[in-house]
């Protein structure tokens, strides 16, 4: 996941045949890239094959173009993990691991065109000290390698959390800022300063809002209750929803707008426009057509909630 740390991993290989036992192995993170061809020693193995197209070997990255910058390969000269290798037959497989392994994988997936993988290098003075490892075509699965890893992932910052942080950038990330709570004083709850798009250290009138209702006759002899509001289209952790009620007990929602979407229209709500006004505020404006004859009083809220 994109929001992941990597916490611990490691490198589990099989020994399949060897000489000796003991041997310390080093990994070595690869700087280059480096091909993979047909060529295969088969049994009983270790005395190696010719390479042909696009191996990998001492001279070349891919055979017969490409040759290493330095005969061997070109790895990153400190070991990411050593491990010593044991007996085969009764030790369990040898495994890498450490924080070396660790910032490998994590700068590889900062950097996926940079992952080259890893050399695995053993001692190369003594004699019969030979190894051979089960690779990802072993016709015994359970042989083949085996990288684990294992990550947390951190607590992402809300969209109110950032419009917190832009008001108060010497408080640290994640910062509680008060929902209801009032640090200008003009009476309006930062969470409603947050959706109108305001800063909760500046004083601001409630017109400033431009919340604001029209009552009118509409030519088929009822009347269109027309309400415009403020929001901010990138307070996406707000649901509006824009309210009405004839006893203020029994409210209806007549239009809403979800995580920044543009506004819809429910129950008897029509939307006139949701438009941009500067940046991310937009304005909208709601339509709820009463029936013919109706005198009833009309009572009208925003209700403004944090999706969870």
């Amino acid at each position: 996941p994109a929001a992941a740390v990597v916490t611990s991993a490691a490198v589990t290989l099989t020994v399949t045949k060897q000489v000796s036992q003991d041997i310390p192995m080093k990994l070595h993170k690869v700087t280059a890239d480096w091909g993979e061809g047909n060529s295969n020693a088969g049994d009983p193995g270790g005395i190696g094959a010719t390479p042909l197209v696009n191996d990998a070997t001492w001279i070349r990255r891919f055979h017969n173009t490409i040759s290493w910058a330095t005969p061997g390969g070109d790895f990153v000269s400190t070991p990411s993990s050593t491990t010593s290798v044991g007996n085969a037959l009764f030790d369990p497989p040898p495994t890498w691991s450490g924080a070396g392994i660790v910032a490998d994988i994590q700068a590889w997936r900062t950097t996926p065109a940079n992952n080259y993988g890893w050399i695995l290098i053993g001692d190369e003075t003594s004699p019969y000290s030979a190894m051979r490892f089960g690779s990802r075509e072993n016709l015994t699965s359970a042989d083949r390698p085996r990288l684990s890893i294992n990550y947390s992932i951190a607590p992402q910052p809300t969209a109110y959390d950032v419009w917190s942080g832009i008001h108060f950038p010497s408080s640290p990330p994640g910062t509680y800022l008060d929902p209801r709570g009032d640090l200008d004083g003009d009476g309006i709850f930062n969470q409603i300063e947050y959706a109108y798009g305001f800063s909760p250290l500046v004083y601001n009138t409630i017109s400033s809002s431009q919340f604001t209702t029209l009552v009118q006759s509409n030519e088929n002899d009822g009347t269109d209750f027309t309400v415009t509001f403020r929001r901010d289209s990138s307070a996406t952790d707000l649901t509006y929803q824009l309210q009405t009620s004839d006893n203020m007990i029994d409210w209806i929602t007549i239009a809403r707008s979800i995580a920044g979407t543009t506004t819809f229209g429910d129950n008897t709500g029509n939307v006139i426009s949701d438009e941009a006004v500067s940046g991310t505020i937009r304005l909208v404006t709601v339509q709820e057509n009463l029936p013919t004859g109706s005198n009833e009083k009309r009572f009208v809220r925003l209700q403004v909630l944090r999706n969870p």
